[in-house]
């Protein structure tokens, strides 16, 4: 037991080591990588260049993850990977996915090239590993589950897309990101992760979060995209394992984010403007313009933090669906209104 507390000891100091040695040299890093984020007094309105960095740091703390796994994962105890064709699957798409993160904030690459590349990651994932199937629909307030069949592949597949691009959109003002995937990672510990790839990713998320917080390092789309690849695929996971019983517990974890990309694409289709194309008309914008970054960060992680609580404290997942969906509608209605009078 002492060799084992040991063991992960050490692992963990090594991750925080090595955070310590990424986020001090986060600038140069940033400026070698050329991964800066230059603001343009339009949609990028901070001072100074910025590192795009969070997602090499994240896809680096991954990498250790895996070098451990490799060589001390115990497949036959796992609810998440059951052999090493799953872990090495799993980390190949990482692999891939924050490349086409860090290619876009090096190079902005377009949405269509961007939708496509997705695609056709999470149809592989889908194709050669059906662990990742969302075969079936269980929720809270019926007695019975939805057996999808033969549109599991394309379930999953729009599930994987949605959550992705919703991220991406959500990620709009400093610690906003930060905190929302630390509520995630604690609600998937919370149901039962076994798993120390999110105590690392609680590590790095803290990192990066003080980091955050004194405008000196971004995500960048290569840590939104890998960021919610990960928690998506954990939570597929998850939910065919039944640690999460209900498919509306994850809705209701997912649900703001969801909700703001399924608003702006229908707003900007009927704009007839491109429906992944870059705007200040998100949610945190409307709030942000009449209540500042850290009213705007309290109200919206409170939104979320409060009501998936109170959910597994009363199993009143339904409930706190429409309660979110009430007062997500309720800010839009207010901020919007404000910013149009």
């Amino acid at each position: 037991m002492l060799e084992i507390i040991s063991a992960n000891f050490i692992k963990f100091l090594i991750v925080i080591v090595v955070n310590l040695i990424l986020f001090h040299f986060n600038f140069k890093i940033g400026k070698y990588l050329e991964i800066l984020d230059l603001p343009d007094g339009k949609r990028k309105l901070h001072k100074e260049p910025i590192p795009l960095t969070g997602g090499v740091f994240l896809f680096v703390n991954l990498f250790i993850y895996y070098v451990f796994a490799i060589f001390e994962y115990d497949f036959s105890s796992s609810n998440i990977f059951k052999n090493i064709f799953e872990l090495n699957i799993f980390f190949f798409c990482s692999c891939i996915i924050f490349l086409l993160g860090f290619l876009d904030d090096k190079f902005q690459i377009s949405a269509n090239i961007k939708l496509i590349t997705l695609i056709l990651i999470f149809s592989f994932l889908l194709l050669i590993d059906n662990s990742t199937l969302i075969n079936d629909i269980r929720i809270s307030f019926l007695n019975f589950q939805f057996n999808i069949g033969h549109f599991s592949f394309f379930w999953t597949l729009i599930c994987f897309l949605l959550f992705i691009n919703a991220i991406n959109m959500f990620d709009g003002f400093n610690l906003q990101s930060g905190i929302y995937f630390l509520i995630f990672i604690i609600f998937l510990l919370y149901k039962g992760l076994n798993n120390y790839l999110f105590i690392i990713l609680i590590i790095f998320n803290l990192f990066f979060i003080f980091q955050n917080n004194r405008n000196k390092c971004f995500l960048g789309d290569s840590g939104t995209y890998l960021i919610s690849f990960i928690l998506g695929y954990m939570s597929i996971k998850f939910y065919n394992n039944q640690d999460i019983v209900f498919a509306d517990e994850i809705v209701l974890v997912m649900l703001i984010p969801g909700l703001d990309l399924m608003r702006l694409f229908f707003f900007r289709i009927l704009q007839k403007r491109h429906p992944f194309s870059p705007d200040r008309q998100h949610l945190h914008h409307y709030v942000l313009n009449h209540l500042g970054e850290k009213k705007t960060l309290f109200v919206l992680m409170s939104c979320i933090f409060i009501t998936v609580l109170i959910s597994q404290i009363f199993d009143a997942y339904i409930e706190m669906i429409f309660l979110q969906i009430f007062l997500y509608l309720s800010l839009i209605l207010k901020y919007r209104k404000k910013g149009m009078s």
